[in-house]
């Protein structure tokens, strides 16, 4: 299958099927990046739905399979990230706060090493 039919399908509304259509084009080739952008974005169909729902905990599980797509697929504009952040602030409470802690954090981590090397 094509990352064209699968995309076909998720544009249809068919997201069972192009869910299913993408897990096998990815068992296929899984260092495809395209494979696991169209997985990826059927994802966000399926997690948007979910979240309009009120079905957090599937949501949140279709979040944590969007991440790890995330860094390894093709998103040269950048969109899949964007997306990726508006779902987890739609479903996660205080998401501005979190994301600001785990910046902070980093920020003191480099400061200690960069102090640790000296």
């Amino acid at each position: 299958m094509s990352v064209k039919e699968v995309t076909l399908l998720r544009k249809s509304g068919k997201l069972k099927e192009a869910y299913k259509m993408a897990i096998e084009d990815l068992k296929e080739d899984k260092n495809n990046s395209w494979a696991q952008m169209s997985l990826f974005w059927v994802l966000r169909d399926i997690c948007q739905q979910l979240c309009n729902r009120n079905v957090t905990d599937k949501a949140k599980v279709c979040l944590k399979e969007m991440s790890l797509l995330l860094p390894t697929m093709m998103d040269d504009s950048g969109a899949g990230k964007k997306a990726y952040i508006n779902l987890f602030k739609q479903i996660q409470p205080n998401a501005d706060a979190i994301s600001k802690a785990v910046e902070l954090s980093k920020a003191e981590f480099n400061l200690q090493m960069q102090q640790n090397s000296d």
